[in-house]
């Protein structure tokens, strides 16, 4: 079920929100990705979302390293979803069948949506 004040939001947004009331609504999305950032940390479960890979949306895994400064993690995933990554990537990746896990380079942190 859907929040009933993020409902109010969305409808306020597609509705009745003019340019200075996005740009105000688009700062705070941006604040707000800034402190869920800082919350993320190595060893941390995740799973991916909101990626243009299709391919990638819903891999997990840990977060093994980030780059604060570029916003960007490395993602070691899961034996899954290296087989999954494996099976759906037509060679983008170096996933050989000798390695159970992968590391994703480079993911953005906004995609990395801790696991629970």
């Amino acid at each position: 079920m859907t929040n009933p004040n993020l409902s109010a939001a969305r409808a306020y947004i597609l509705t009745l929100a003019g340019w200075t009331d996005l740009e105000t609504i688009t700062q705070a999305i941006r604040d707000r990705r800034t402190v869920l950032n800082a919350s993320l940390s190595p060893g941390q479960p995740i799973r991916l979302s909101g990626l243009r890979r299709c391919y990638l949306k819903g891999l997990t895994g840990s977060i093994h390293t980030i780059d604060p400064a570029h916003e960007r993690a490395d993602i070691e995933l899961d034996e899954a979803s290296t087989r999954t990554l494996r099976s759906k990537s037509r060679d983008q990746y170096d996933t050989s069948q000798e390695h159970a896990r992968y590391i994703l380079r480079g993911v953005p942190l906004a995609a990395c949506i801790p696991a629970s």
